[in-house]
C-alpha cells in the first residue's frame, strides 16, 4: 500500500517538473510564434486595406434634417424679405 506521503511526494515531483518544463521552453520558439503573429496582423491588415465595398455609407439621419431645415428656413426668408421687395 502506497502512503499518502509518498503519493504527495510524487505529485510535488511532478508539479515541479511541470514548472520546471515550461521554464525551459527555449526563446526561439517564442520568437518564431511572435514573428508569425506579426506576420498574420500584416496580411490582415493588408487584406483589410484592398477590402472593397459595395455598402452604402451610412449617414446620421438628424444631420440630414438639421440641414434640410436650414435650407428651408434661408429659403423662406429670401422670399420674404429680398425676393418680395
Amino acid at each position: 500500500m502506497v502512503n499518502k506521503k509518498d503519493e504527495e511526494k510524487a505529485r510535488k515531483k511532478m508539479e515541479e517538473a511541470k514548472v520546471e518544463e515550461k521554464e525551459e521552453k527555449p526563446k526561439a520558439e517564442e520568437t518564431e510564434v511572435e514573428a508569425e503573429e506579426a506576420e498574420a496582423e500584416e496580411e490582415a491588415a493588408e487584406a483589410l486595406e484592398s477590402l472593397e465595398t459595395s455598402e452604402a455609407t451610412l449617414v446620421d439621419a438628424s444631420d440630414t434634417d438639421e440641414l434640410e431645415v436650414t435650407r428651408a428656413s434661408v429659403a423662406e426668408w429670401l422670399e420674404n424679405n429680398v425676393l418680395s421687395k
